[in-house]
């Protein structure tokens, strides 16, 4: 049997190019995600200022997105007061179902306040949930991750490329 090599025309192939392209448009939309979105965040989470926010709702609502799976997506609507004095609140922030579950028992027991942090400046109006804190942290990290990942495949397999064409 003879193998044949692949042939110079196949390796340049457009398509072939499009999977570096496409793994460092992955790569970019996780870079921006980390530093616009989880950026505020970390702000907020390194240096908020902590205070005890008032739960002044609780509920969780249908995944319209997934049609495969069904699942529910947690909320919290949160009133505080600022360091002026001055009534915040975070109308519809999103939660971990752990966190869910845990705020719901606290409030069975009549607990209806939790630990958050905010940006006492107001550039970033969400807050930070300090019972979230894990949940949160892991999701950093995981999209920090899947940025490297891609961008790491992106050089690569444009480097398996070049090497194999002979030339960029």
């Amino acid at each position: 049997m003879n193998s044949a090599a692949p042939s110079a025309a196949s390796i340049s192939s457009p398509l072939l190019w499009m999977l570096p392209a496409m793994c460092a448009f992955v790569a970019l939309a996780f870079a921006y995600l980390n530093v616009f979105v989880i950026g505020e965040e970390r702000r907020v989470h390194d240096t908020g200022e902590r205070v005890d926010a008032q739960v002044v709702r609780l509920w969780q609502e249908d995944d319209h997105v997934s049609k495969s799976t069904k699942r529910s997506l947690s909320y919290v609507h949160l009133a505080w007061r600022g360091r002026s004095g001055a009534g915040m609140e975070a109308q519809k922030l999103s939660i971990a179902g752990k966190t869910y579950a845990a705020l719901r028992a606290a409030e069975a027991q009549g607990i209806k306040t939790t630990p958050i942090l905010y940006d006492p400046s107001g550039r970033n109006g969400t807050p930070f949930l300090v019972a979230d804190g894990e949940e949160r942290i892991a999701q950093w990290v995981l999209a920090r991750n899947v940025m490297w990942l891609f961008a790491g495949l992106a050089v690569f397999l444009t480097w398996l490329l070049v090497r194999k064409r002979g030339s960029f």
